[in-house]
């Protein structure tokens, strides 16, 4: 049997301390209760991802993320010693080791936290948009006048976090330049050079520089409509793999996290719904309740929890399902993207492929009632 693989989109808490623009917390229309992962729900996942393994599903990678700030959690220092131990006995098991990663927006990653959850901590995924004052307030707090304190705070934090990669207790630090919008975007050069100049301080050769490939507006709900992916090729081919204040560039894609290669992605094409981010990863909210996609940011289609659903029922749903109503509003749709060429041919080939699967549909249809009717 073909190896299976995915990766798991966890979500420690739904309360956080920013107010994003890219976020459902950034709409003070989005009632968002704060609440935090329990860690029996933890145990249970766990428990499934290693029984998963016996019908031939592996786990790439855990993300710690979702719709909160995960380093807010008040036992997180017990959820990653849950990690630690679960890592010694998964990998034995598997080729290559699981990957356990947090996103974070900066504001709690200080140094003795991450230190403390470093042992089991492969990457730290670090959101910081601009070194604006001004427009890193706007964006992370909608509040200019706040941008300066936060800023300072995030800097802060980023440059300890630095420290920790360079002594190789932390063993990898990606700095996520998000979301790209217009304002991030005509910072870049300045936010380019003091991300590098701090990075020269602590004697860090390279920095690692993620740009993502589409911002979503998280199924119709984020409206927002600055967003500028495309122009950021610019930048990426001016900086890529170059070096400024004597630290190099290194630019990943987070569409890799997901899958491997394109050609992995072009197979989605024989989906019922060939949704890249929603086939892309198994999305957990902080209750324990599978979400239709990373974008159901309220978990609004009910698929089911971990305690009635393994992952592998899930991941085998994820071929055999159609486009739900957030899907006509997200601007992830396959059958409606418009970033870059790639992501154009896929459009075409989505809607060409749903066509043809419709007329197939429709014949056969057809030929069942013809032999109902003639028998």
């Amino acid at each position: 049997m073909k190896p299976l693989k995915t990766i798991i989109n966890l979500e420690l808490t739904s309360k956080c301390n920013r107010s994003c623009i890219i976020c459902p917390h950034g709409n003070p229309e989005n009632k968002i209760h704060p609440e935090f992962i329990k860690i029996e729900t933890l145990h249970l996942l766990l428990s499934q991802i290693f029984e998963s393994l016996k019908p031939g599903l592996t786990i790439k990678e855990i993300i710690n993320s979702g719709y909160g700030e995960s380093l807010l959690h008040p036992q997180i220092s017990e959820i990653f010693q849950l990690y630690k131990n679960f890592k010694a006995k998964y990998n034995s098991y598997v080729e290559k080791p699981i990957i356990i990663s947090v996103v974070t927006n900066g504001s709690m990653a200080t140094y003795e936290r991450i230190k403390d959850i470093s042992e089991s901590l492969d990457i730290l995924k670090f959101s910081f948009p601009t070194s604006n004052s001004e427009k890193y307030g706007k964006i992370m707090l909608n509040s200019e006048k706040h941008g300066k304190k936060i800023l300072e705070t995030a800097m802060n934090n980023l440059k300890h976090c630095m420290e920790l990669n360079k002594q190789n207790i932390l063993k990898e630090l990606r700095i996520h330049i998000s979301p790209p919008c217009k304002e991030t975007y005509c910072d870049f050069p300045t936010t380019i050079n003091d991300l590098t100049l701090m990075a020269s301080k602590v004697n860090l050769s390279k920095i690692n520089l993620v740009i993502f490939p589409t911002t979503s507006n998280r199924g119709g709900d984020i409206r927002a409509s600055s967003f500028i992916n495309d122009n950021y090729r610019k930048y990426i081919k001016e900086y890529k793999n170059k070096k400024v204040n004597g630290v190099l560039i290194n630019f990943l894609s987070e569409l890799n996290v997901f899958y491997d290669n394109y050609f992995e992605v072009f197979k989605l094409l024989g989906n019922n719904f060939p949704c890249i981010w929603k086939n892309g990863s198994i999305a957990i909210n902080v209750r324990g309740d599978y979400r239709f996609c990373i974008n159901d940011w309220a978990t609004k289609i009910k698929r089911g929890s971990i305690e009635s659903l393994t992952l592998l029922d899930v991941y085998k749903k994820l071929k055999e399902e159609e486009a739900e109503e957030i899907c006509n509003l997200c601007n992830q749709n396959p059958y409606s993207m418009s970033t870059g060429f790639a992501g154009k041919l896929y459009s075409f080939l989505s809607r060409k492929i749903r066509k043809r699967s419709y007329y197939h549909f429709a014949i056969k249809r057809v030929k069942k009632f013809i032999f109902s009717v003639t028998n």
